[in-house]
């Protein structure tokens, strides 16, 4: 029975599953045995199965939970809604008398990052160094990233120079935390000055230039890359995608396009939006239509579907986008803001004051509040039909 308990818990898929095994593990006077304790947790607290909540539950039914099972707790608050309970299972924790390990503090600098305030992670920090764990490569990565995050740069750097073994994570976090806060000549000279860099450090680098605007630049980046780089993976796609859009390089998207397929990189969702909004962006809608159409509506979502409308709408082919809305709720996707704005301009280009007012009220009746730009659609809208 332990076995096959076992084997039924690595099988779950949903979180009704779950409570049906776990009332199974309850009357069969199991649920003490660590293997199957451990591994109830998990899933509850991690997978797509569980409910955090659920899993704290559980892990306050534990008679002498190990430090994994703690920072199982940690880590599930840490990537929830509420990363805060991170901190208070922490303290909870201490006051147990648990010592926290390696794997305890990078948690919950990630919580700290989810949060946005550094002023906790600095005090997970000064409890890791009072703990002697100053000299951690794992731990200083993740701090790094989380003070990097929370545009704490000053500090993130702090921790790096005080580094006294760096590794290419390290390196990485960085980088990136530089391109996060915007600093591309800080940014560029780590990338120059690192000992080596891998795929990460290119993205990030180009990545940075994307989210600053200097589009030329992150495309020659990559052409540096593809010389003397590694091979580019579809996250460095989707930035190069964007700043090919940006620059209505047309030439340029269908060559990456082919790089994608040449070099046999996943067609991820998020890619193939790119590659929507690349084609949009630069005229080729028939393009971006027949990337559109490659997947099966079972497997897409709402930016890919917003990609395409918001195309065919900036193109003027109102009809074409009305109707694919339409096409999009027979297929189950929940429109978000961002549809109702592509809609909204679909109906300036087509003088739809009517077809507007629906589509503006429409946001209200599915509890999203209208901002600024839907506004401003609306009186672009109005002032086009001459309504002023």
């Amino acid at each position: 029975m332990f076995q096959a308990l076992i084997n039924v818990l690595v099988k779950c898929k949903s979180f009704s599953e779950l409570k049906q095994i776990h009332a199974l593990v309850i009357t069969f006077g199991l649920r003490h045995e660590s293997p199957i304790s451990s591994k109830l947790l998990s899933l509850a607290a991690l997978s797509g199965a569980g409910n955090i909540d659920y899993g704290y539950r559980l892990f306050s039914t534990l008679p002498a939970p190990r430090v994994f099972d703690w920072n199982t707790v940690i880590r599930g608050y840490s990537i929830s809604k509420n990363p805060n309970k991170s901190f208070s299972v922490f303290i909870k924790m201490l006051r147990a008398g648990v010592f926290p390990d390696y794997l305890t503090y990078p948690f919950l600098a990630k919580a700290s990052a989810r949060l946005l305030k550094p002023e906790l992670g600095g005090l997970i920090h000064g409890h890791a160094l009072k703990n002697g764990f100053q000299l951690d490569k794992f731990i200083n990565n993740s701090l790094i990233h989380m003070y990097a995050s929370c545009h704490d740069i000053v500090y993130a750097s702090r921790v790096f120079d005080e580094m006294p073994m760096k590794n290419i994570v390290s390196w990485n976090a960085m980088l990136d935390g530089y391109a996060k806060c915007g600093d591309m000549a800080s940014a560029r000279q780590v990338f120059d000055l690192m000992p080596q860099r891998d795929v990460v450090s290119w993205s990030c680098l180009i990545d940075g230039y994307v989210k600053n605007g200097d589009h030329k630049e992150a495309l020659a980046i990559f052409e540096e890359m593809l010389v003397l780089g590694p091979k580019a993976n579809e996250v460095t796609m989707v930035s190069v995608l964007c700043a090919c859009a940006h620059l209505g390089a047309l030439d340029q998207g269908r060559s990456m396009h082919c790089y994608v397929m040449d070099n046999g990189l996943p067609m991820t969702l998020v890619l193939r939006t790119s590659l929507v909004d690349m084609y949009a962006k630069c005229g080729a809608i028939e393009e971006a239509l027949y990337v559109f159409r490659g997947v099966s509506n079972g497997k897409t979502d709402v930016l890919l579907w917003n990609a395409m409308i918001g195309g065919l709408a900036i193109h003027g082919l109102v009809n074409e986008s009305l109707e694919l809305f339409t096409e999009m709720q027979i297929a189950g996707i929940v429109p978000d803001e961002i549809t109702y704005l592509c809609l909204l301009s679909a109906c300036a280009h087509g003088g739809l004051v009517k077809e507007a007012w629906y589509f503006f009220e429409c946001l209200g009746k599915h509890g999203m509040t209208p901002k600024s730009e839907h506004y401003a659609c609306m009186v672009d809208v109005l002032a086009r039909a001459g309504q002023k």
